[in-house]
């Protein structure tokens, strides 16, 4: 799932697996771009809860199931990208960046969840 796209404007954000990596990516107006990993390799025909989060002090957390699995101060401002909101994948990479599986209940907020 990301706001990202193929060039620096149109990025802002992608939540993607690779390479045996969950990661959280930001990228600033610059074209900097700030990463939160943790090594995942899903079990194929598992459920798992995924979730990315930021807090105001721009504490990036990744949870699986409910649990806690990584986290980093990334205070950086995010850039405002232009590309549009995409689930499964992540626009401007590669297809080996898309989603093989099912999707169900994405959520994407600003501010507190509900």
């Amino acid at each position: 799932m990301a706001q990202w796209g193929g060039t620096n404007a149109a990025r802002a954000w992608a939540f993607y697996l690779n390479a045996g990596s969950l990661f959280m990516r930001f990228s600033e107006a610059s074209g900097t771009l700030r990463d939160v990993s943790v090594a995942f390799v899903p079990v194929p025909l598992q459920v798992y809860h995924l979730t990315a989060t930021r807090d105001a002090f721009g504490i990036v957390r990744i949870f699986i199931d409910g649990v806690l699995v990584a986290s980093a101060s990334r205070p950086q401002a995010v850039n405002d990208g232009t590309a549009g909101l995409r689930v499964g994948g992540v626009g401007g990479l590669t297809s080996a960046y898309d989603f093989d599986g099912w999707l169900d209940e994405v959520a994407v907020t600003k501010g507190a969840a509900h």
